[in-house]
């Protein structure tokens, strides 16, 4: 047996986890999965029937509750079995299960499926970038295969009295794959990665040749594996929308202007760390009224200089939370309004039912109740509390927002007016 690859999903402009939906829909296409009888989900995924909108609207769900919609989107196993292993589907879609639950521990939302209409039968693993129980984000870091991956997979191979994965058979495997028939997701997931690395389409074809890739770029860009001579070039067009050539240097150009505007924020950020220091003109003046504001305490609209600048602050905030989030519409803000109103009441539902919960466990003897019980219970508490802070949060921001656009739209209406 052998993982032919682990790859990550990265997010997309438009739709961020548009990777992450069509990977779903992909493994568990009825007709490469026996009409989805080889497809299982985890515990951490509780979904009413196993179905792909569902499973993605619900890690989608986990990814909302925490905040994290952005970045990395989930993660995918391709697993492959050798024909001398003598492996049919119902076993497959077992060792598969029996892996993610030695390695993820069903701590993260996890779907798996067996591929049977090809000549050799493999799997297929995808689960989610958020860890349903803390929110935290699955980082893979250099060494993590040699550490905790290979021991998971190889105890999970010798109980079934399969052949271990050697970590030198890995590393070709990782790198080209061995699954003969379906190697898009494997070029996919290359070229991805190199968009990241790159600023410009010819620096994006020098990065396929480091790559040990070789690439015909005419009308279309067609690429192949130096070590895999015996198949065809594939045209990256034939991957989907987001591969043809045009797309590709569209997505470059899109990259390297998201880079570009993180710079220019983490140097704001700086500049304005220092600026503390340096304290100049119309700064100094507000400084110095707030050390002695015990004067103007209870009539803080006599220094103008001080509303003016806190004007400005927020001004600041505003502009920053509209980058950062991509908006430049005010559709796009009431739309992320609804949603922060619909995620406020099911943390509030959530907490409603952790908070009867533990008064019911009050009516209970004290004894029969364990310490550990007593701290998970307040644990889980206090981080729901936290997130509909959050919420609460950045749904007060976007209702300044809202409320300063309805205002400019009123000075320009009186601005008409008094000119008529």
């Amino acid at each position: 047996m052998a993982i032919s690859k682990l790859m990550h999903m990265k997010e997309t402009a438009g739709n961020p986890s548009r990777h992450l939906k069509r990977a779903i829909e992909y493994i568990m296409n009825p007709e490469k999965t026996n009409d989805q009888k080889y497809v299982k989900v985890n515990q951490a995924l509780h979904v009413d029937e196993i179905n792909s909108e569902q499973i993605y609207e619900r890690m989608l769900y986990t990814k909302r509750i925490f905040g994290k919609e952005w970045g990395r989107q989930g993660y995918h196993f391709i697993i492959s079995f050798a024909d001398q292993d003598h492996i049919i589907p119902e076993e497959a879609v077992q060792i598969i299960d029996e892996i993610q639950r030695e390695y993820l521990k069903d701590a993260y939302e996890c779907v798996s499926a067996v591929h049977d209409n090809t000549e050799h039968l493999h799997g297929h693993l995808i689960f989610n970038s958020i860890d349903c129980v803390k929110g935290m984000k699955y980082h893979y870091k250099k060494g993590d295969w040699e550490k905790d991956i290979l021991p998971c997979v190889n105890k999970v191979c010798k109980k079934w009295g399969l052949k271990e994965l050697r970590l030198e058979e890995r590393v070709d495997q990782e790198r080209y794959g061995e699954h003969k028939n379906k190697w898009d997701d494997f070029l996919r997931a290359e070229i991805d990665d190199m968009i990241q690395e790159v600023s410009t389409y010819q620096e994006f074809l020098t990065e396929l040749t480091k790559r040990d890739y070789e690439w015909k770029d005419g009308k279309y860009l067609s690429i192949r594996p130096k070590k895999m001579e015996k198949k065809r070039f594939r045209r990256t067009a034939q991957l989907g929308e987001e591969y043809t050539k045009e797309r590709l240097e569209q997505r470059i150009y899109e990259e390297k202007k998201r880079k570009r505007i993180e710079y220019k924020i983490q140097n704001q950020r700086k500049y304005k760390k220092k600026s503390n220091v340096n304290v100049q003109g119309i700064q100094k003046r507000i400084i110095l009224f707030i050390w002695r504001g015990q004067k103007y305490k209870n009539d803080r609209s006599r220094n103008s200089d001080r509303s003016s600048y806190y004007d400005q602050k927020k001004y600041i905030r505003q502009a920053m939370y509209l980058q950062s989030r991509g908006y430049y519409k005010k559709s796009q803000i009431v739309q992320r309004n609804q949603e922060l109103w619909k995620l406020e009441k099911e943390a509030q539902k959530i907490r409603k039912k952790i908070y009867n919960q533990k008064q019911k466990t009050k009516n209970i003897q004290e004894e029969k109740i364990s310490a550990d019980e007593q701290l998970k219970a307040n644990n889980e508490l206090k981080r729901i509390n936290k997130v509909l802070k959050d919420i609460r949060k950045e749904k007060q921001m976007t209702y300044s927002i809202m409320r300063e656009i309805e205002n400019k739209k009123q000075k320009n209406k009186e601005k008409e007016l008094s000119k008529k």
